[in-house]
């Protein structure tokens, strides 16, 4: 059973649908971050300076990649509009626009609309909802490769959901890693990934 549509906060386990979920959120005080995933609410808790500084890195190769490869789109914290249980707002994307025929697009308001290309997510352990809940939704809604950099382990987890299997999981040993991402554009295209720092 769905909470009332008259709920005024978001609370960690709430099930709402997208809507009711997309409401109460646009209500919430700047700074407030919340996912709908599965249909149930996840309240976002405070981001550690190791989170942030992982969180930066993977924006930099993003960035440095799409700045080399024409008709793809990368962003932080976005709220990606799935189905009705789903409204994540991951810590990374990265897209195929449209006009190049990727498969998300852009709702009236702004927001993604269905599954970007790759989504990465910065996690704190193998039991957290990255590896488990959003890896079952991103699937379901089509995401093609899914990146956890898993702080606890100290690896970078590559899915290709696709085939429902780990590419690889990769320990910081080495100072990056190239390997072939067919849902970063190109089967030829190479993108370069920075592991985390110990």
């Amino acid at each position: 059973m769905h909470a009332s549509v008259r709920t005024t906060t978001l609370r960690n386990g709430d099930r709402l649908t997208r809507q009711e979920f997309h409401r109460l959120y646009e209500q919430t005080p700047t700074g407030f971050r919340a996912e709908l995933v599965g249909g149930m609410v996840y309240v976002a808790s405070a981001v550690s300076r190791r989170h942030g500084t992982t969180h930066a890195r993977v924006n930099a190769l993003l960035c440095a990649y799409v700045g080399h490869t024409p008709g793809l789109e990368t962003g932080c914290n976005a709220t990606i509009l799935l189905d009705e249980e789903g409204e994540p707002g991951p810590d990374a994307y990265l897209r195929i626009l449209p006009e190049y025929g990727g498969q998300s697009g852009r709702s009236d308001d702004d927001y993604i609309e269905s599954a970007p290309e790759l989504i990465v997510e910065i996690a704190y352990s193998g039991r957290s909802i990255d590896h488990h809940a959003k890896r079952h939704d991103y699937t379901r809604y089509g995401v093609l490769e899914y990146l956890v950099a898993n702080l606890g382990d100290e690896k970078v987890h590559w899915f290709d959901l696709r085939a429902d299997k780990e590419n690889f999981p990769r320990s910081p040993t080495a100072s990056s890693v190239s390997a072939r991402s067919p849902g970063c554009g190109s089967s030829r295209g190479r993108f370069s990934r920075t592991m985390i720092n110990a």
